[in-house]
């Protein structure tokens, strides 16, 4: 299956989770890629309200290899960050609801 882009919902789910930082969860693996590249979940949310800002393309996709989301939907960017092109995925829980989560799946450069 084709990525898709991501519904507006989910955008705007993203845009105000990405808005509050501190409340956003990171998977170890997400842990290890922003350890690795000297980053912080603020820099990846920071990159995430520019890209929405900006306009620019969410790909949704099916989580295939990261443990606690396969299956599930995330979405993915490819912003520069620290001169270097990376792949950000981020998944979100319950989009509107009361229980509203942003989770950085992962955030490392794009081979």
């Amino acid at each position: 299956m084709a990525p898709k882009e991501a519904e507006s919902h989910i955008v705007q789910a993203i845009k105000r989770r990405a808005g509050e930082p501190g409340d956003a969860a990171v998977t170890t693996t997400a842990e290890y890629d922003l350890m690795g590249e000297r980053l912080k979940v603020e820099d990846v949310c920071d990159v995430l309200l520019d890209w929405i800002e900006k306009g620019k393309s969410i790909r949704e996709i099916v989580t295939t290899n990261a443990k606690g989301h396969i299956g599930k939907p995330a979405f993915v960017i490819k912003p520069r960050l620290n001169g270097k092109m990376f792949y950000v995925k981020v998944a979100v829980t319950d989009p509107g609801g009361s229980r509203e989560r942003l989770t950085i799946v992962s955030a490392h450069p794009d081979h």
